[in-house]
């Protein structure tokens, strides 16, 4: 008997030992699975709790699909840092599955009016275009924002500096057209915070353009940054350690500065003229507030690290 069935085991031992092991294996999962009472009942409202509160990048829940952000992210993360006691806290930070914002694309508006023949206005206005193929509300925001300003500047042109250069022309001026040209720059953008610089030149007259910027700085929640927001000590407190840098940083070289520049900057209000870039907050200055006109636009860069014990959080992290 034994030496019919032995080229059987020869020819299928292999088979029958996967077999063996398999059938071991549900055996102990059975008394595994039986000791522990069965798998425990999982309630909706659990489910969802972990979906809303699970960070970035862990789970199959909040990782964005192909299509573009998954809108299931969190509206928020926590961030630890140390006070300069040594004692930590933790500071709340909007989180968005758009940030850092990619695929940001430049559209360009124009104005020209004429009168007679004549070319009054030129303006030429590029504004950055945010892509928001989810609708994400964040970043609907901030289109909305970065339009506003785009229109304003078309308003200008079409109102303004239409005005001003009818009247010239009614006076026999012929240095026209008045012109506006208006670029724009991200000097800063990370998985928080977002800065969008333009800088535009105007033409109204006279012999040179006057330069100007404006900046627009928003938060992963699409919200547009206060200067005030972003730092734990008092505003009279953050207002003295930026001036006391940009003194430190104009030294000794104040030939295109006025006289009374440390005056001005007591009464310059901050909170209308920054932006971040990855070494810490830029304060620009238009000509005439603090300088001569040929200086242009002077800017000064308070490392983020030099106010590390009054921010609440390091932008550049």
């Amino acid at each position: 008997m034994l030496e019919k069935i032995m080229p059987y085991i020869r020819k299928y031992w292999l088979h029958m030992a996967v077999l063996f092991i398999l059938v071991v294996a549900v055996v102990i999962t059975a008394a595994v699975f039986n000791s522990e009472g069965g798998p425990p009942e999982e309630s909706s409202s659990t489910t969802a709790s972990s979906k809303a509160t699970e960070p970035p990048g862990t789970g199959t829940d909040t990782e964005p699909s192909s299509s573009g952000p998954d809108t299931t992210q969190p509206t928020t993360s926590s961030e630890t840092e140390s006070t300069t006691s040594g004692e930590e806290v933790t500071v709340t930070l909007p989180v968005s599955a758009a940030f850092p914002i990619t695929g940001i694309t430049g559209e360009t508006k124009r104005a020209s009016h004429r009168q007679e023949g004549v070319s009054l206005v030129i303006a030429t206005v590029e504004t950055a275009v945010t892509p928001n193929p989810c609708n994400l509300p964040e970043l609907g925001k901030i289109s909305i924002a970065l339009n506003d300003l785009t229109d304003a500047y078309i308003k200008k042109a079409d109102e303004t500096l239409l005005t001003d250069a009818k009247d010239s022309f009614a006076k026999g001026n012929i240095r026209l057209p008045y012109t506006m040209t208006v670029e724009y720059s991200i000097p800063f953008n990370s998985r928080h915070y977002i800065s969008f610089v333009f800088k535009d030149s105007t033409y109204s007259g006279g012999q040179i353009d006057f330069p100007d910027i404006k900046t627009k700085n928003f938060s992963a929640s699409g919200d547009i940054l206060t200067l005030s927001s972003l730092f734990s000590a008092s505003t009279d407190v953050y207002r003295q350690r930026i001036i006391n840098d940009i003194i430190e940083q104009i030294g000794t070289d104040t030939a295109d500065y006025y006289n009374d520049y440390k005056n001005l900057l007591n009464t310059f209000d901050f909170e209308k003229r920054w932006y971040f870039s990855e070494q810490g907050f830029v304060f620009y200055f238009i000509p005439y507030e603090i300088s001569v006109f040929s200086a242009g636009i002077v800017e000064f860069t308070v490392p983020y690290a030099s106010l590390s014990d009054i921010l609440k959080q390091n932008p550049a992290y």
